[in-house]
């Protein structure tokens, strides 16, 4: 026996599995859409940030002259200390 013969048509489109392979492509291309939207943002987030890595580097710098100078001024007051203790 055939398929035919049994009243199934060889050639009928099965409906519940097009609308899942439907749903299926369509949350593929929503999952591609809002992944080029977050690069896009990823990607303007490094450019506003780049100048700020360079001002970090600065910072630390500035920090450690900073402490340096706090070292350095800690030390001649020890010495005018001493200076004053003497007399």
């Amino acid at each position: 026996m055939s398929n035919v013969s049994l009243g199934q048509h060889p050639h009928r489109i099965d409906w519940t599995m097009t609308s899942v392979l439907l749903a299926v492509l369509i949350q593929g291309a929503g999952a591609l859409w809002w992944a080029s939207g977050m690069d896009r943002r990823v990607s303007s987030l490094e450019r506003d940030m780049a100048p700020l890595r360079a001002m970090t580097v600065t910072v630390g710098r500035l920090d450690e002259r900073t402490d340096a100078m706090r070292e350095a001024t800690a030390r001649i007051e020890r010495k005018l200390d001493n200076l004053e203790e003497r007399r």
